[in-house]
């Protein structure tokens, strides 16, 4: 009974450090937000790496360290089905060791603009032309989905990587 008990014992530790391992910093850049932010602060570009059921193009950020701590300026590209992709600018404040600061702006892609601008010269009423935007808008997020929480956890991960000392380099980035 006691070698069973030991037996049991022994694959539940065995498990245990498994979990331990997979889940301590060095394995997170294995995932997609890990690879992502790699990317953004060290380069080079990532193209259509897909986090949480999305596809990105991740762009190599522009650091800019001052007395006041850093700035991180880039750029996410959503990749869209047979469309103009959208494009995710990001600027991110970190002081002290903290995020003091995330500013984003979309510029949306996809064919919505296009279709407003036929709707609004045929029909000639801009608010038709706001609307017809707005269904093609939900046409395509139906298509795609809502990618913009799948973003926001890249430029999350983005922003707790990012290291004010430019002596120190982040190990997982090797």
């Amino acid at each position: 009974m006691r070698t069973s008990l030991y037996n049991s014992m022994g694959l539940v530790a065995l498990v245990l450090v498994a979990i331990a391992a997979f889940a301590s910093p060095s394995f997170a850049a294995e995932t997609a937000q890990g690879k992502a932010a790699s990317a953004a602060l060290f380069g080079p570009e990532v193209k259509k790496l897909k986090v949480a059921g999305h596809e990105f193009n991740v762009k190599k950020a522009k650091i800019t360290r001052n007395a006041s701590g850093m700035v991180i300026t880039g750029q996410l590209s959503h990749c869209l089905t047979l469309r103009p992709d959208d494009q995710l600018y990001y600027t991110i404040r970190k002081s002290g060791g903290k995020v003091t600061s995330i500013q984003i702006k979309i510029d949306r892609g996809g064919l919505a603009p296009y279709v407003s601008k036929l709707a609004n010269s045929f029909i000639n009423q801009k608010f038709v032309a706001d609307k017809v935007e707005s269904l093609v808008r939900e046409l395509g997020s139906r298509v795609d989905g809502k990618w913009e929480s799948s973003a926001d956890l890249i430029v999350a991960s983005i922003a707790l990587r990012a290291n004010e000392n430019p002596n120190v380099r982040d190990h997982r980035s090797r």
